[in-house]
C-alpha cells in the first residue's frame, strides 16, 4: 500500500529547514531503504510540512528512521524509537495476521538444540517463536532467524524437554495491541502476547531417546534375562522396550520399570531365540506412541560350551588316539579342539566331527608330544570356548 504523510522537523538550532529538502527516506537495520515518491511541499505551509508516499508492500513492521536530505547531502534524521505510550520515527503496522503452513521437521529428540524452518505468510523480522503444551513450561527459540516473509528458522534447545506433541507458536513484534486468535477446533491463545499470532497445534513431537543398554548381550537358554540399566532421554511413566530383528518375531519385556526419564529396567525371555544383533526399541505410549530405536544395540549368542569328560583320558607319546566321546554341552558345527599346556606349543587337532550338542570324535596325533598332563579346549565358532584342566595325559 501507499500512505502519505505529515511531519513537523527542526535542525539542531530549532530553524525549520524543509524548503530546501530533495529527498525522504525510511530507514531500518537489515532492510533495505523506502524512499519517498512524490515529493511536494504542503502549499499552505511550504516550509513545515512534505507530502509523499511511501510503497509499505510486504515491508517490516516496527518502527524505521525518517531522513531528510538536503541538495548539499546534509541530512536529518527522526530515529525510529517505540515507548510504553509513544513513538517517534515512523511505525510500519502488519496488515492481517501471520499465517503458518507448514514446519519442518515435525519431530526431533530432547537431547539438544535443532533448527525448525517455519513456512507461511507475513513472517516479519524481529519475530518471536516458542513451543507450548498443557501444564508444561513454554519452550521459548533461542534465535528466530528471518529468511524473508515466507520463511523462518527458529533454535530451540530441546534438552531434557517433555516428550510429547507441542503447539507452534509464531508473533510477530510488530508493536501493535495484544491480540487474542482462536484457531483450529476452538482453541483459544490468551491475551497478553503484544503482536499478531499464528499456531500450528500440535505441530512439533519430541521424542524418546536410547543410547545404551546393560548387559548388551544375552545367551539364549536364559529365561529371564536381567536388563539393570536402560539409558536415554524422554522416557515417560508407562513406556514399553522390545527386541526387534528382521524376520523373527519381537521379544517384548516384561517387568518394565521407569525408573527416571533416563532410565529403565526389564527382563527379557531369550530361551531359543536366534542369535545376533538385535535393536532395543522404547515406545512411550503416553504421548501418541513415539519411538527410539537403538540399532544392533543388543546381541544374543548361543551359550557356551561345556566339557564334562574325553574318552579316552590318556595316550602314549607317538601314537594317534581316536576319541570316541569328548563329553559336554553347547557343542557348535565348526568347533575346534586343542591340547593347551603352558610353556608347550599347543596342539590343533584335526579333523574334528561335532557329532551333537553334547559330543565330539577326533583323533589326537601325538607325534612330538610332549609327555604329561594336558589341559583339552574346545573353541566353538562363535569365539565362546570350553576348557577341561588336567583332561588328557601324554605317557611314555
Amino acid at each position: 500500500m501507499s500512505q502519505a504523510i505529515y511531519y513537523e522537523f527542526v535542525d539542531s538550532s530549532g530553524r525549520r529547514v524543509y524548503a530546501s529538502v530533495t529527498a525522504v527516506r525510511l530507514t531500518k537495520t537489515g532492510q533495505p531503504d523506502i524512499w519517498l515518491t512524490g515529493l511536494t511541499f504542503d502549499s499552505a505551509n511550504s516550509t513545515t510540512k512534505i507530502l509523499g508516499s511511501f510503497n509499505l508492500v510486504d515491508v517490516a513492521p516496527g518502527m524505521w528512521n525518517v531522513v531528510l536530505q538536503s541538495p548539499d547531502g546534509s541530512r536529518s534524521q527522526l530515529n525510529g524509537i517505540y515507548g510504553a505510550s509513544a513513538w517517534s520515527g515512523f511505525k510500519v503496522i502488519a496488515s492481517g495476521v501471520p499465517t503458518l503452513a507448514t514446519i519442518a521437521p515435525t519431530n526431533a529428540p530432547n537431547t539438544g538444540f535443532i533448527d525448525i524452518t517455519l513456512n507461511g505468510t507475513r513472517l516479519f523480522p524481529g519475530c518471536k517463536v516458542k513451543l507450548t503444551q498443557a501444564t508444561k513450561t513454554d519452550i521459548q527459540a533461542t534465535n528466530a532467524q528471518w529468511i524473508d516473509n515466507t520463511k523462518v528458522v527458529a533454535t530451540f534447545d530441546l534438552t531434557d524437554k517433555p516428550t510429547g506433541k507441542w503447539l507452534v507458536h509464531f508473533t510477530n513484534c510488530d508493536y501493535t495491541d495484544a491480540t487474542d486468535i482462536t484457531r483450529s477446533g476452538g482453541v483459544s491463545i490468551g491475551t497478553g502476547l503484544q503482536g499478531q499470532l499464528a499456531f500450528i497445534p500440535d505441530a512439533l513431537i519430541i521424542n524418546p531417546s536410547v543410547s545404551s543398554i546393560t548387559p548388551s548381550i544375552g545367551n539364549n537358554d536364559n529365561s529371564a534375562l536381567s536388563i539393570t540399566s536402560l539409558v536415554g532421554t524422554g522416557f515417560d511413566t508407562g513406556a514399553t522396550v522390545k527386541l526387534t530383528k528382521t524376520g523373527q518375531n519381537n521379544i517384548n519385556a516384561t517387568g518394565v520399570v521407569v525408573d527416571n526419564a533416563k532410565k529403565i529396567h526389564c527382563m527379557f525371555d531369550l530361551r531359543n531365540r536366534a542369535v545376533g544383533k538385535w535393536s532395543v526399541v522404547v515406545t512411550n505410549t503416553a504421548t501418541n506412541s513415539t519411538t527410539s530405536t537403538l540399532t544392533d544395540g543388543f546381541e544374543i549368542r548361543n551359550p557356551p560350551p561345556t566339557i564334562s569328560s574325553i574318552t579316552p583320558r590318556e595316550g602314549k607319546f607317538g601314537d594317534s588316539i581316536p576319541i570316541t566321546n569328548l563329553a559336554g554341552t553347547g557343542f557348535l558345527s565348526g568347533a575346534f579342539v586343542q591340547l593347551v599346556r603352558v610353556g608347550q606349543a599347543t596342539v590343533t587337532i584335526s579333523p574334528v566331527v561335532v557329532v551333537s550338542p553334547t559330543k565330539i570324535t577326533c583323533s589326537i596325533p601325538l607325534t612330538n608330544v610332549c609327555p604329561g598332563i594336558w589341559d583339552v579346549k574346545v573353541s566353538n565358532s562363535d569365539g565362546q570356548s570350553a576348557t577341561l584342566a588336567n583332561g588328557f595325559e601324554v605317557g611314555i
